[in-house]
């Protein structure tokens, strides 16, 4: 019987990890006249639980695309302690009772579709997020 020589190993092993590299890299987005993508395509070991909608992305996998992909009123920057603005003008005043929260919104921010964010934008969206939580049993 013949022995293996490592360094045969090592170049099969290297060839052959360049080539699943090689073939998971092919491109599947397909994009627009002006060059623009239309597809996101994400590759995970993990499972969708739940949803990508921000309302409903509770387990770990959704949150974290949530948060990659969509901004929130205030952000915690890497290794901060404290919560600092971004959509928001700057942190909420905050009612002396812990209840209430009053947010200045930054101005001149639109959602993709060119809508502006408005209070009203806000206040929806924080009611749905809520509503979602009525549903669990």
């Amino acid at each position: 019987m013949r022995s293996s020589n490592p360094s045969q190993l090592r170049i099969f092993g290297i060839l052959g990890a360049l080539l699943l590299i090689l073939t998971s890299c092919k491109s599947s987005t397909s994009t627009t006249a002006g060059g623009a993508a239309q597809n996101i395509v994400i590759g995970t070991t993990d499972s969708l639980q739940n949803s990508f909608d921000p309302a409903e992305a509770y387990d770990y996998f959704g949150s974290e695309v949530v948060f990659n992909t969509a901004e929130t009123l205030v952000t915690y920057a890497p290794n901060a302690a404290k919560p600092s603005a971004l959509l928001a003008a700057a942190l909420p005043n905050v009612s002396a009772d812990g209840l209430t929260y009053t947010f200045q919104l930054r101005t001149g921010v639109k959602f993709q579709d060119g809508t502006d964010m408005d209070a009203a934008a806000v206040k929806f969206s924080l009611e749905r997020a809520m509503a979602f939580g009525d549903n669990d049993s």
